[in-house]
C-alpha cells in the first residue's frame, strides 16, 4: 500500500443529515433540527420550548463487513442506520402524531432515490420502523431503520 492511499468509506449518518438539511421542505419547517447521535444521552435532551420541538436523530446501530470483493483488498460494509424522530408539541397547537407522520414520509422521500456517487455508496433500503410507543397528542417517537451497503477500499486513480 502506498503512503498516499485514500480510503473510500461512506459515512451514512453524515450524508443522510446533509441530505435532510439541504431539503427545502425541511428548511422551512419551524423548530426542526437534525443531529448525528454521538451519545445516547442526547435522546433525553428534547425539552419543550414554547413553540414545540421537532428533532431528528441519526445514528449508526451497527456496522460489519458484509462480503469481500473477490481478488481485491476491498470489501462491502453493511451498516444499520437508525433515524429517530422525536416530536414534542404544545397542547392545542399541533398534533404530535400528525407532525411525525409528515416528517417521516418526507424523510423516506428524500432518501428514496438519493445517490452519493464517488463516496463508496452502493445502496440503502428501509428494513423497519414504526412508533416505539403509542403517540399522544403532544409527544410522538418514531423510528426508521435503514440498511446501507457501502464499499470500502482504494480510491480509483
Amino acid at each position: 500500500m502506498s503512503a498516499d492511499l485514500t480510503l473510500l468509506q461512506f459515512d451514512a449518518c453524515a450524508k443522510f443529515k446533509e441530505a435532510f438539511e439541504a431539503d427545502d421542505t425541511f428548511r422551512k419547517t419551524a423548530g426542526l433540527s437534525f443531529d448525528v447521535l454521538i451519545d445516547k444521552k442526547m435522546l433525553a435532551t428534547t425539552a419543550v420550548p414554547p413553540q414545540g420541538n421537532k428533532k431528528v436523530i441519526i445514528f449508526s446501530e451497527s456496522e460489519a463487513p458484509s462480503e469481500e470483493k473477490i481478488g481485491t483488498m476491498d470489501y462491502i460494509m453493511a451498516s444499520r442506520i437508525r433515524i429517530i424522530t422525536i416530536i414534542r408539541t404544545v397542547e392545542g397547537k399541533e398534533n404530535a402524531k400528525d407532525v411525525v407522520l409528515t416528517i417521516v414520509k418526507h424523510l423516506e422521500k428524500v432518501l428514496w432515490d438519493k445517490e452519493w456517487l464517488g463516496t463508496g455508496w452502493l445502496s440503502h433500503r428501509k428494513i423497519g420502523g414504526g412508533f416505539a410507543v403509542p403517540p399522544t397528542p403532544t409527544e410522538a417517537y418514531h423510528s426508521l431503520l435503514f440498511e446501507v451497503l457501502s464499499s470500502v477500499g482504494e480510491e480509483p486513480e
